[in-house]
């Protein structure tokens, strides 16, 4: 027979209550801050993001309502009401969602280049020899490796 001890109480049970849960965005910074807070730059990609995807949506649907309309209503009057309404309202902002969306992915761009930067280069590596004798200097042990 063999005999099992369990060293700590799955997260969700009553027994590990008392113990201490990790907080949101302490990924190594201990500072228990959600991770959006004081980074402005993710902020706002997030933002974009969401404003473009219910914009972008909405355009359309109204885009469908208002052919919808117009195509029920034997008027012209009418059919120009809904013209303005749904397809010129719609193709607003169906684009507008379109521009919020780019203007997410290049916030995103942005943000990943500033991270990168951030990030200490490699060291460049040696020359290596090259086998045209005018342009390459000789080949030496230790650049031969």
């Amino acid at each position: 027979m063999t005999d099992t001890t369990v060293s700590a109480p799955a997260s969700g049970s009553r027994l590990g209550a008392g113990a201490a849960m990790p907080r949101a965005g302490s990924r190594g910074s201990g500072s228990g801050a959600a991770p959006l807070v004081n980074n402005h730059y993710k902020l706002l990609q997030v933002v974009l993001f969401w404003a473009g995807a219910v914009l972008l949506p909405l355009g359309l649907v109204v885009i469908v309502l208002g052919w919808y309309g117009a195509a029920n209503t034997p008027y012209e009057y009418d059919q120009i009401s809904y013209l303005v309404s749904g397809g010129l309202l719609g193709l607003g902002l169906t684009f507008t969602g379109g521009f919020l969306y780019f203007g997410a992915w290049l916030a995103r761009i942005a943000d990943d280049g500033r991270e990168s930067s951030k990030r200490p280069r490699r060291p460049p590596t040696p020359p290596r020899c090259r086998s045209s004798p005018v342009t390459a200097p000789p080949c030496t042990a230790a650049t031969a490796r």
